[in-house]
């Protein structure tokens, strides 16, 4: 019974064991069943974790890379505007630089015709100097000449002239009279006379005076008149001559600034009785030159001469400043073109530039345009 006990026990033992065996390897498989059923789900759950990721990289990729394609249309049309513009700029600036180069071939042919004109005004100025230095030269000459000629004439008038006598008996004053005697005088073999054409500095005139019948104790009151003539304004000295002896008078000078002036003869008791013809002498300093008038025409002929020159060498000094003038213009002219071209030429690089750019910017956004 002990064994019988004893291998029931161990049966039950080993029943036990097995139950226990198979719980536990029931336990194993539902363990590694559900370590599998897990590492399953995490594979998956990472595959499809890893799936989203990539699709949301593609995504984000595709994301980007459409706004990049926007960005680089946007760029590319950017570009292009710019292009337009920097092309319609260049047509602008070539059209100004067409229009400035119009204007400067205007202003060149101004310049030419005022260079022209101012050349031919050089040289009617120069031609006019010439003919006025030729007029002063031709003047100088005609100096001896005229001089030659005019003692010709006074030869030849001296030869001409005839002699016109008459009978006439002359006279001249030996001594002056004073103031109680009278002149003496005496007869003379000839008389000098001696016209000249200018006009006397000074006059003594006693109009109103002429001829007085007077008795004893009686004064005669003579008014004296001075003309001045050619700027004469000296003093001049009156005095009467061929008084009779007792016969008073009053010789006054008319002085500077005066043209008048008022003299007295008193007839005393003892006057003689008679007819007597009273005179007055004046004197005064005057500046005296002989024959002005041929100086004169001789300052006139010069005074002309030149004026002319003067005239000549003015005219001459504007048609220089003229020249000089246009000469700068023309040259700024030149300048000014040289400098059109050269802003055309500029013009013209920065036109193809563009062009070139523009053509670029077309491609550029056709192929960010095909990329979409």
């Amino acid at each position: 019974m002990t064994d019988t006990a004893k291998t029931s026990a161990d049966k039950t033992k080993a029943a036990q064991a097995a139950a226990k065996a198979l719980t536990d390897a029931q336990a194993a498989a539902k363990k590694a069943a559900d370590d599998a059923a897990k590492k399953k789900a995490a594979e998956a759950v990472k595959a499809a974790t890893d799936a989203k990721a990539k699709a949301d990289k593609a995504a984000a990729e595709a994301t980007k890379a459409a706004a990049d394609a926007k960005t680089a249309a946007a760029k590319a049309a950017k570009v292009a505007a710019d292009a337009k513009k920097a092309a319609d700029d260049a047509a602008k600036a070539k059209v100004a630089a067409d229009k400035k180069a119009a204007d400067t071939a205007k202003v060149t042919a101004a310049s030419k015709a005022a260079f022209d004109k101012t050349d031919a005004a050089l040289k009617a100025a120069q031609a006019k100097l010439t003919a006025a230095q030729k007029v002063e030269t031709d003047a100088k000459k005609k100096v001896p000449a005229t001089q030659a000629a005019a003692v010709a004439a006074k030869k030849a008038r001296a030869a001409a002239a005839k002699q016109l006598a008459r009978a006439a008996r002359v006279g001249t004053i030996v001594l002056n009279g004073a103031q109680n005697n009278s002149a003496v005088s005496r007869l003379a073999d000839s008389l000098v006379v001696s016209v000249m054409k200018e006009k006397a500095p000074f006059q003594v005139q006693t109009d109103s005076v002429v001829r007085v019948d007077a008795n004893r104790l009686r004064q005669i009151l003579v008014p004296v008149k001075l003309a001045k003539r050619n700027g004469f304004d000296n003093n001049v000295t009156l005095t009467w001559v061929g008084q009779p002896k007792n016969v008073q008078v009053a010789n006054k000078p008319i002085n500077k600034g005066k043209n008048s002036e008022l003299l007295r003869i008193f007839l005393p008791a003892n006057a003689p009785i008679g007819t007597y013809a009273l005179y007055l002498r004046a004197q005064g300093q005057v500046s005296y030159s002989r024959n002005p008038f041929r100086v004169e025409r001789a300052k006139g002929v010069q005074t002309k001469a030149g004026e002319l020159a003067k005239a000549a060498a003015a005219e001459l000094k504007t048609a220089v400043a003229a020249k000089t003038k246009t000469d700068k213009v023309a040259a700024d002219t030149k300048k000014a073109s040289d400098a059109a071209t050269k802003l055309a030429a500029d013009v013209a690089k920065k036109l193809t530039t563009a062009q070139a750019a523009a053509k670029k910017a077309d491609a550029e956004s056709k192929s960010a345009t095909d990329a979409k």
